[in-house]
């Protein structure tokens, strides 16, 4: 799953805000797990796409949850769509101008 938004100068030219997570599930233990990032991505079409890291967004993580496997799908979105919401709550914390903040 991946979300993009807003946009924001950066020394290394205008970005973007991409959360990902990417999810799997253990069958057999019934364990889901959801591997979470936020990063800048470079926007200037004449170069090829960099991910780069911000201080201010939160740190990756990973996210273990005992679900069945017919319940992980759902369990996975809503890992993510916390993640998302998270993200976004940093942003206003660490005073970032982003413009178009909720496309």
């Amino acid at each position: 799953m991946s979300e993009s938004f807003g946009h924001l100068d950066h020394p290394a030219g205008p970005c973007e805000i991409h959360i990902t997570g990417d999810a799997s599930h253990d069958d057999d233990a019934g364990l889901l797990t959801v591997a979470l990032d936020a990063r800048l991505r470079t926007l200037d079409l004449l170069h090829k796409e960099r991910l780069l890291p911000a201080d201010w967004l939160p740190e990756a993580r990973r996210q273990t949850e005992h679900v069945a496997a017919d319940e992980a799908s759902d369990a996975a979105r809503e890992i993510f769509h916390s993640w998302v919401r998270r993200v976004r709550d940093s942003i206003p914390a660490a005073g970032i101008p982003v413009h178009a903040l909720h496309p």
